[in-house]
């Protein structure tokens, strides 16, 4: 990792904690407007000791964020805010939409990942051509691996979530065997490793002795590893067993892992 002038790349974090503040701002005071309220802060435990890890958890965030807003944006109905007026912020074009909105702030969602991995890392900016999207419970099951508690008023405001049990993967390389580590189904299915990395339908491998699977070696940066009964398609959530699993292969200009 480069970090060699720790107060430029700390500068850099402060200012995205500044976008990121006004991106909570701005959600707010439109779910407001629409006659819904946003979630209260949760207590939340992002495990970094140091500068490297809290770079390396930043990282992981900023790339499960992107990918967050990309499954999410199919899910906005109401296209055009009502009234415009009061929900954009002060830059903000009245003539635009909720959709612009959101893609707007995936953009710079994108953005903060691209130099958090280049720049702060070392790492490659951008992963395929076209950025993963995960489903709301995808993304609510990475999220609570950092969240210690929640208010109870937030079930309210949310709607039906579910965790899929955790899964992890160890001696995760493309083209080698990795290990999977879930809670193992009392149903006799077989399982499948489904490796999602763009915006095309996942690919699937079938997993053997239990909890052994041979990851693509074709993988490149950020990818997510969800244990299935499907063989193929797209994902569900009646045929998730455990995950989504993050997993990060960065790679040079040549496009090589480690």
């Amino acid at each position: 990792m480069p970090l060699v002038s720790p107060d430029w790349v700390r500068a850099r974090f402060e200012q995205i904690r500044e976008h990121e503040a006004t991106h909570v701002e701005f959600l707010s005071t439109a779910l407001g407007l629409a006659g819904a309220s946003a979630v209260a802060p949760c207590e939340y435990n992002f495990h970094f000791t140091d500068v490297h890890s809290f770079v390396d958890t930043s990282e992981v965030l900023e790339a499960v964020g992107a990918t967050a807003y990309t499954g999410g944006a199919a899910l906005v109905n109401d296209k055009v805010s009502t009234p415009r007026e009061r929900v954009r912020p002060p830059e903000y074009d009245s003539t635009q939409e909720y959709l612009t909105a959101a893609a707007s702030i995936l953009a710079v969602e994108a953005r903060h990942a691209a130099w958090i991995s280049s720049a702060a890392q070392g790492h490659n900016a951008w992963d395929t051509a076209f950025q993963p999207a995960l489903t709301p419970n995808q993304v609510y099951t990475v999220a609570t691996s950092f969240i210690e508690s929640c208010p109870a008023s937030n079930a309210d405001s949310l709607p039906p979530l579910t965790a899929f049990a955790p899964l992890a993967v160890t001696n995760a390389r493309p083209g080698r065997t990795a290990i999977l580590t879930f809670a193992t189904p009392t149903s006799s299915k077989s399982l499948y490793a489904a490796f999602i990395s763009s915006i095309a339908a996942p690919v699937f491998v079938p997993t053997y002795n239990g909890n052994q699977v041979a990851i693509p070696h074709d993988l490149l940066g950020f990818a997510f590893c969800v244990v299935t009964t499907k063989d193929g398609g797209d994902l569900d959530d009646a045929t998730t067993v455990a995950g989504p699993a993050i997993l990060n292969f960065p790679f040079d200009s040549r496009g090589r892992t480690a």
